[in-house]
């Protein structure tokens, strides 16, 4: 008697079994799946050399995903309000993070926009500030600069005051973490109002002004200036339509320095 080859073996098992169709996946969603990997890894294009691989394991995802779908559906797990809670949350993000990506794409950062952040972005300033025991005298004293004053002999006519005349250096990209009312300032300038600080008060004023000779060349971080100048551009706009809405976005508070 000769024996059976598996083959034989396997089909006579597959009798009268009816096996379904693997569901079919548009390419269109396979293309939007690589895409969010795409996003995931910090918008780096997928390697040519692996593109075929990923679409491959983005439709087998989809795919188990159809046919986990199609079951949930059998066992009517659709008419959950839970579940429909979920789908118009997914609905609302997808129509979001389409509208977020569309103003990224129609907003243009001009060359001129990209130097000056960058200069912005690496300069250091040296500050100067003489400190007050109230207000009042730090108003008196931030009028009389105002009148032409020279800053250091207005802080040398107040011996009994704090000082620092020399005044520190610092990269304006760390000043974050300082207050308002100091960052922004350029050369010359001083602090419009008195800086209240732990129970004292200070004028502050930018003596000087240099570019950092560490800052990494304007090539180099082109393209993340321009990312970061999108992105603020967006939040703004963001912003504007929120409020025009109704809904106000608090600022996020300054971290304070380390």
């Amino acid at each position: 008697m000769k024996k059976a080859s598996i083959a034989a073996m396997v089909m006579a098992c597959m009798v009268g079994v009816a096996v379904a169709a693997v569901p079919a996946v548009e390419d269109a969603r396979v293309d939007a799946m690589v895409k969010q990997f795409e996003q995931m890894n910090q918008g780096q294009a997928i390697p040519a050399a692996q593109l075929g691989q990923i679409k491959e394991q983005a439709k087998q995802i989809l795919q188990r995903q159809e046919i986990l779908k199609q079951e949930a559906l059998k066992q009517g797990l659709d008419k959950k309000p839970e579940v429909q809670a979920m789908l118009k949350n997914l609905e609302s993000q997808v129509y979001a993070e389409a509208y977020v990506e569309q103003l990224k794409n129609t907003i243009v950062i001009s060359e001129a926009d990209l130097q000056a952040k960058y200069r912005e972005m690496t300069r250091e300033l040296k500050l100067q500030f003489a400190e007050f025991n109230s207000k009042e005298d730090a108003v008196k004293a931030q009028q009389l600069l105002l009148k032409g004053a020279n800053f250091a002999d207005l802080a040398k006519s107040l011996p009994e005051q704090k000082q620092n005349l020399e005044g520190n250096w610092w990269p304006a990209a760390q000043m974050g973490s300082f207050p308002a009312e100091i960052r922004g300032l350029v050369k010359g300038q001083i602090t419009a109002e008195p800086v209240a600080l732990e129970g004292k008060f200070y004028l502050f004023r930018v003596a000087d002004e240099r570019a950092s000779k560490e800052a990494p060349a304007f090539e180099q971080i082109k393209d993340q200036l321009a990312a970061e100048a999108k992105n603020a551009k967006v939040e703004e706009q963001l912003k504007a339509l929120f409020k025009a809405n109704g809904l106000e976005i608090p600022e996020a508070p300054v971290a304070p320095a380390q």
